[in-house]
């Protein structure tokens, strides 16, 4: 590890996980490193300015510092594990990149997917207390989720590809997150051995030669005939599945209705589009099915049951009478899943219950499926929140960070109505949020686990922000301690250094920014840009956005972007400031940034009032001639932001009506095997939202009837 000389021993993390990496890929592919090029060596640099983040040079490896350089006392734990998974997806990239590249830009998942797979499942293997496998669920798999399911997506092997401009656009989400889940996926299809087999012989064959997609599924096609691995499914063949995955942009959303009183499962696919659900280029893939019941619940065989290959099929359940059943388990395969209202309301039920009696992956899809759900009106908030009410009994990271980004989303559409994003926060804070927080606490613990210690830094970073009493409280105490010479744990310092700015005062920002000065830890210094926007007072704001485009190397080149946001987005009444400010530094800004898109476009992507939109609108007119292309930047982000809020007063009643409701209404559901018996106590009604019997519990009414009863019969 190569770094400056007063780097104090921070590379070693980066060493010692880095030699074990290096030897496990070796073992994993059967190609040693070592052999592929006489007197080759492995060196790795450690650059403190360096834009492109990392770059896998075969034998000199160079990366930011703060992706290389680790502190164990003062570094948090998002960077312990981000060192070494960059470390990781550099080091794949020795085998899939360099031994073996991509043949033309069109096809760069073969380097990126393979490198942004192993950055995970590699580094899993040889550190499996970072918990990785938990963490490609949340940072991979429904991040690719999202970015594929708008219709301008890009397929994986692009034709269109053709000129410096689509080069650069093709290094996207989709070509290394959606890559990766699809190799997870086709990994589950053959099983662990077969696959491989099959990557060890496609490395042989294509070693110092460039490859395209058909080598790797001839290989694996090879493999998996040797093996047996895909008899079961009526000649399909890996060349046939993949070509239906990379191919063709997007991904099925499976909506599964269930006869509970025969058992008998109805299966179509469709397209998914994340706005409206239902996408203008219809399309079908080679799914790989897998599923499991309540009765015999099973969420560990992952190889697949069956394909599903036409537009629908049926699958019997084998089973008569209530029951859940979970499709994807595991969340292995690459798509959505909707269910009919009495399966959802059999899962809620269990889930409510004993969050753990389904797999914590698939409680992530669950989440990540509903609010996608509610975004596209496939199925109203009010029923997506009381589904999700589950989350009161769950304490696990999968399902909160999941929650946490579905939970932004609706946050963000309400943030023109402050009666009603404090109802939600309030809902957040005081009922959901209650068993994590109770078993975590809001400081520290010794020997805690690492997944614990750092979903506590993301979950107190979620309630500080939305106004959680006792996550102020602490933030506010340990900020003083500092001030006073004590010490904050890496994994508090984030929300801490939020909190205590958004509370304190000018003086507060004065200690903070001075001790930013004297930093020396690229890590931590990103900390702080990260939360120097929490401050709320302007003279401090000003400061801060002064010593981003002073060109004095106060806030490096490559982290603008970070500082930008921060200063923008971290309180809600600096994104006006922020814009005041930037109408008074239109041309230093342009001279440190080459110009005020940026910025201009974080301002004008949060306004959420039609004042601010109209006065922003105006200062741009006025000013179009002098600001350039950065113009057409604001206009574009005023129609977006003015869109947002029409979709808000479009769909947030529902939400409204969930808070009427209560944070859980629950479902009555009859057994269809049972004869449907008919009482003077129920009355027959049909709720606007659900297509299920709701018992409602009426506090101060008690002579009132508190049930209101749908039969399914009826339905």
């Amino acid at each position: 590890i190569y770094a400056r000389d007063n780097a104090n021993g921070t590379g070693a993390w980066s060493l010692e996980i880095g030699m074990k990496l290096l030897e496990a890929m070796e073992n994993y592919t059967d190609y040693p490193y070592y052999t592929m090029a006489e007197k080759i060596n492995m060196k790795q640099a450690a650059i403190p300015d360096f834009n492109a983040g990392a770059m896998e040079n075969w034998g000199l490896l160079t990366y930011r510092e703060a992706l290389i350089l680790y502190d164990p006392l003062n570094s948090n734990h998002f960077y312990k594990q981000r060192v070494a998974n960059i470390v990781s997806h550099e080091i794949a990239h020795m085998w899939f990149g360099n031994l073996v590249t991509c043949a033309w830009w069109g096809n760069l998942w073969l380097n990126e997917g393979f490198a942004r797979f192993y950055q995970y499942f590699l580094t899993g293997s040889v550190a499996p207390e970072l918990g990785y496998e938990r963490r490609f669920m949340v940072e991979q798999y429904i991040s690719a989720l999202s970015v594929d399911s708008v219709d301008s997506a890009h397929a994986l092997t692009n034709p269109d590809v053709y000129n410096p401009t689509t080069v650069w656009n093709h290094f996207s989400t989709i070509t290394y997150a959606r890559g990766a889940c699809i190799l997870r996926m086709t990994q589950y299809l053959l099983g662990q051995e077969t696959y491989v087999k099959g990557l060890r012989s496609y490395l042989k064959e294509r070693a110092f030669d460039v490859a395209e997609p058909h080598h790797l599924f001839n290989a694996l096609d090879a493999a998996a005939r040797e093996d047996g691995a895909l008899a079961a499914y009526g000649g399909i063949t890996i060349d046939r599945y993949f070509r239906t995955w990379s191919e063709k942009a997007g991904h099925p959303m499976l909506s599964v209705t269930i006869d509970q009183r025969t058992g008998t499962m109805q299966v179509p696919q469709a397209r998914w589009e994340r706005t409206t659900g239902s996408s203008a280029f219809p399309g079908i893939w080679d799914i790989p099915i897998t599923w499991t019941r309540e009765g015999a619940a099973d969420f560990d065989d992952l190889k697949p049951s069956q394909f599903l290959t036409a537009q629908s099929t049926v699958i019997e359940r084998g089973t008569e009478g209530l029951e859940w059943v979970i499709f994807n388990k595991q969340a292995s395969g690459f798509y959505r899943v909707n269910y009919d209202d009495t399966n959802w309301a059999l899962i809620v039920q269990a889930l409510r219950n004993n969050p753990n009696v389904i797999h914590e992956f698939n409680r992530v899809q669950i989440i990540d499926d509903l609010f996608n759900m509610g975004r596209a009106g496939v199925r109203p908030y009010q029923q997506v929140l009381n589904l999700l009410s589950f989350l009161q009994f769950d304490d696990e990271y999968g399902p909160w960070i999941a929650a946490i980004d579905g939970f932004n989303f609706v946050l963000r559409r309400l943030a023109h109505d402050e009666p009603n994003l404090q109802k939600l926060r309030d809902i957040i804070n005081k009922e959901l949020s209650v068993a994590v927080t109770g078993r975590l606490g809001y400081v520290e613990v010794e020997n805690q686990t690492f997944m614990d210690g750092i979903l506590r830094m993301y979950l107190m970073n979620f309630l500080c922000d939305n106004g959680h009493d006792e996550c102020i409280a602490t933030g506010i105490e340990k900020f003083a301690e500092w001030k006073a010479g004590g010490f904050i744990p890496a994994n508090m310092r984030p929300w801490v250094y939020c909190t205590g700015l958004r509370f304190g005062v000018a003086e507060d920002f004065e200690f903070f920014w001075n001790r930013y000065l004297q930093e020396d830890l690229a890590g931590e210094q990103i900390v702080m840009l990260q939360n120097a926007g929490c401050s709320r007072d302007e003279a401090s704001l000003r400061k801060f956005l002064d010593a981003i485009v002073s060109q004095q190397n106060i806030v490096r080149d490559q982290d603008f972007t970070t500082a930008l946001t921060s200063a923008v987005s971290k309180n809600e009444y600096n994104t006006m400031r922020a814009f005041a400010w930037l109408k008074d530094n239109v041309n230093q800004t342009t001279e440190a940034l080459g110009g005020i898109a940026t910025p201009l476009s974080y301002i004008v992507s949060r306004l959420s009032n039609e004042q601010d939109m109209a006065d922003g609108s105006n200062w741009l007119n006025e000013n179009q001639d002098s600001i350039g292309t950065a113009y057409n930047t604001g206009v574009n982000g005023i129609a977006s932001s003015r869109n947002n809020l029409a979709w808000s007063r479009r769909r947030m009643p529902e939400v409204y009506e969930y808070f009427d409701n209560g944070v859980y209404v629950e479902y009555e559901i009859e057994d269809p095997t049972q004869e449907e018996v008919t009482t003077e106590e129920s009355v027959t009604v049909t709720p606007p939202e659900l297509d299920l019997e709701v018992t409602t519990e009426v506090d101060d009414e008690s002579d009132s009837a508190n049930i209101a009863a749908l039969s399914i019969f009826t339905l």
